[in-house]
């Protein structure tokens, strides 16, 4: 049961995931903050939000892993221009 605290963890094709609580008001302050965050690393035109509905492979909450995951933009990008093929 969610406890407005702790992170509900659910699963989508890439992996684990969290869910942004867009009824909180730094809702919009977060997704800014992040895409700016994205934006120094690559600098887009534009963006495709892929699985930005609220998707869950579980049925319910999944079960959370022992071990934390950072996204890491030079190594999780799937294609970074000019160094892989598309």
């Amino acid at each position: 049961m969610p406890d407005g605290k702790t992170p509900y963890v659910g699963k989508v094709w890439p992996g684990s995931t969290t869910f942004v609580d867009f009824f909180h008001p730094n809702a919009t302050k977060y997704w800014v903050d992040m895409l700016d965050r994205l934006y120094q690393k690559v600098k887009f035109s534009g963006i495709w939000l892929d699985m930005n509905e609220l998707a869950n492979f579980c049925d319910g909450a999944c079960s959370r892993t022992s071990e934390a995951t950072v996204f890491d933009y030079s190594r999780d990008l799937p294609y970074q221009p000019g160094s892989d093929n598309i």
